[in-house]
């Protein structure tokens, strides 16, 4: 049975290049959404039986990383 590392990696290797559809106007650059990523490692994590969690709270965001330094 792969362990995290090893499953982590497959979806690297899978990913392939990351097209950056949305431009900035003010920057003048390109870049992705997240929710092109997401749906980009939507199935992989699937194939792979890992799950993404997130939250838009800035401050539990802070405080999980506070927490495992």
């Amino acid at each position: 049975m792969p362990n995290i590392y090893q499953k982590l990696q497959a979806i690297q290797a899978s990913t392939g290049a990351i097209s950056k559809t949305e431009l900035n106007k003010f920057g003048n650059y390109k870049y992705f959404t997240e929710r092109q990523a997401f749906k980009l490692l939507k199935s992989l994590l699937t194939e792979q039986k890992l799950t993404l969690t997130f939250s838009d709270d800035p401050q539990t965001a802070y405080a999980e990383k506070n927490d495992k330094e």
